[in-house]
């Protein structure tokens, strides 16, 4: 009987054993995750903040598509040998809508919860 219960105990403390190093394993992965999403929502604060006007702003990213697309209209009516007016330029790029669209709350903070 003696026998038994250390041969018990120590298949225990070997459990024991694994499950310590499996939490240990959890805690440095939850708290890496953890970095992660704190990285994520600085990126997305810096990005999207609502007074930068450098070249990493989205709303300079915006500003850009939207002088980029102006631009072509320009050069078609050229290539067309079509007179257009800066109000009609302004018009044809406002057709040409920035494309990109990121819910950065669903797809960082959300998602980054969802995989802790």
């Amino acid at each position: 009987l003696r026998q038994l219960f250390e041969a018990q105990k120590a298949d225990c403390d070997l459990k024991l054993g694994e499950l310590d190093m499996s939490m240990c394993d959890f805690g440095t992965s939850l708290h890496r995750k953890c970095d992660l999403l704190d990285a994520i929502v600085h990126d997305k604060e810096f990005i999207r903040g609502e007074n930068r006007t450098d070249m990493w702003s989205e709303a300079d990213r915006r500003a850009e598509w939207h002088a980029v697309q102006t631009a072509a209209c320009l050069l078609e009516a050229v290539r067309d040998e079509t007179n257009l007016s800066q109000p009609q330029a302004e018009a044809c790029a406002n057709a040409r809508p920035y494309p990109y669209t990121f819910d950065y709350k669903l797809s960082s903070e959300e998602g980054a919860r969802q995989t802790v």
